[in-house]
């Protein structure tokens, strides 16, 4: 027992090396490796009582790493540390404080400008149509897409509700 506890630790640490991981993901990386599921949560308890993995810490510092290099929505991003094993009442704070320093509508104007910059050759309809599935593919909300549309001077506030509803 205490032995297969040794080799879990061992290649959770390995893996830790690499890069920061929650607890849920070192759980199934080191299980894929055929590891008792025993050993494995000593290990893991170790860990959380030496402070080297948390889940708060993973997910600040996941989050903030995602809006620095792939901006995306609130949903999207609440939807990849899901993915991660944040549970959301871990996630929820985390969010509010991020989005709070990093405002949706600054992360989408950036997101929308290097978008239109890149295809500023197309024509208006498809530009639209591309973009909005861009945005919307970042997990971005209709309210931020139309607002990012009229930023860009993509679509005019006149014959954008004809739009929407064509």
């Amino acid at each position: 027992q205490e032995n297969a506890v040794c080799l879990a630790k061992e290649l959770m640490l390995r893996y830790l090396a690499m890069r920061p991981h929650s607890r849920q993901e070192l759980f199934l990386k080191t299980s894929r490796r055929d590891h008792p599921a025993e050993a494995i949560e000593a290990g893991l308890k170790d860990f959380e009582r030496a402070g080297l993995i948390d889940d708060n810490v993973f997910s600040r510092q996941y989050a903030l790493n995602e809006i620095n290099f792939r901006p995306c929505g609130r949903r999207k991003l609440q939807e990849k540390l899901y993915q991660r094993g944040i549970a959301e009442d871990i996630s929820r704070p985390v969010l509010d404080d991020l989005y709070t320093q990093h405002p949706e509508k600054d992360l989408i104007k950036g997101v929308a400008e290097k978008f239109v910059q890149r295809n500023r050759r197309l024509e208006k309809q498809k530009l639209v149509e591309r973009l909005t599935r861009h945005l919307q593919s970042k997990g971005f909300d209709w309210e931020h897409i139309r607002w990012a549309m009229l930023d860009q001077k993509v679509v005019d506030g006149n014959n954008f509700e004809d739009n929407e509803s064509a």
